[in-house]
């Protein structure tokens, strides 16, 4: 959660090629913006993001894209109410 909060307010950051809402827009973001003046920071936040991502893939052995994309999804949730963070999250 932590990578999380530092990464989130670069990922609506404007400028971006295309907004951040699940794995694969991640990681194009991350390629388009690469060498981008300006965007360092930002780069570097959500790489670190995209890393804590993979080590909490290979803890859970979550070998696709599926959760990793449920997760980026979910952690402004988390974010607002981390008392239900990893847990199931129903509309009933």
């Amino acid at each position: 959660m932590p990578v999380y909060r530092e990464a989130a307010p670069h990922m609506d950051r404007p400028g971006w090629y295309i907004g951040i809402h699940d794995w694969e827009s991640l990681g194009t973001a991350l390629e388009v913006q690469t060498g981008v003046p300006g965007f360092e920071e930002s780069l570097a936040k959500l790489r670190d993001f995209r890393k804590a991502l993979f080590a909490w893939e290979r803890r859970w052995n979550l070998a696709h894209p599926e959760p990793l994309s449920w997760a980026i999804q979910h952690f402004p949730i988390w974010a607002k109410a981390p008392e239900v963070a990893g847990k199931a999250i129903s509309s009933a």
